[in-house]
């Protein structure tokens, strides 16, 4: 399933999540979805950012593949290897920082992996595709995708570990908290007055 990719769906960093379950092996370099600029090919630069499994082939683990912004592409990987069961993923990719999360819900493991590409900006083109599922018809992810989001910007670790462990709150809204704190008492013994400070607290990454 894809259609063209919106022209805010082409950010110079981006990040995604995928939610979903493992139902057994893929065949090698299997997409699960992503931003893909054709759907024939196998060489650079058709990936312009995507999740993929079994990148390795000996083993069933899951990639973070990116387009370089030179023509060519890389990827980071989970050392974790899963093939069945429910999991969720988290990638993001910007100037200098790539990360790769997985979270597998039945067994409990849970891994952030980094990268350090150089990455001056996501390459896209004009027929850039947002897909969901594999993107060439020989590959089978052998996977069911729940729900996926993608971000026009890089994700910090926090956030990451946020969405392994909460995808949904990738819909929170972020919020403000007001918290009153009291400074020192004043001279001869007098109540300290409270100093009112706007803290600015994260509950969300929308």
């Amino acid at each position: 399933m894809y259609r063209t990719a919106l022209p805010d769906e082409r950010g110079r960093s981006a990040s995604l999540l995928w939610v979903g379950e493992f139902l057994g092996t893929p065949t090698a370099y299997a997409e699960l979805g992503g931003h893909s600029y054709a759907d024939t090919g196998s060489a650079a630069p058709y990936v312009g950012i995507e999740f993929q499994r079994r990148e390795t082939v000996a083993a069933d683990n899951v990639a973070l593949v990116f387009n370089t912004g030179g023509g060519a592409f890389t990827s980071i990987r989970t050392t974790a290897t899963v093939t069945t069961g429910r999991v969720v993923l988290v990638g993001s990719v910007s100037s200098g920082a790539q990360t790769i999360g997985l979270h597998a819900k039945d067994t409990g493991v849970v891994e952030l992996a980094r990268g350090t590409s150089s990455v001056a900006a996501i390459s896209y083109l004009g027929t850039s595709r947002f897909y969901v599922g594999a993107m060439f018809n020989a590959r089978n992810p052998n996977a069911a995708c729940e729900m996926m989001v993608l971000f026009n910007r890089g994700l910090s670790d926090d956030e990451c570990l946020m969405l392994l462990n909460n995808p949904y709150a990738a819909f929170a809204p972020r919020r403000t908290a007001r918290i009153y704190t009291f400074g020192q008492p004043a001279a001869g013994g007098a109540t300290a007055v409270p100093v009112f400070r706007h803290h600015y607290v994260q509950q969300g990454i929308g």
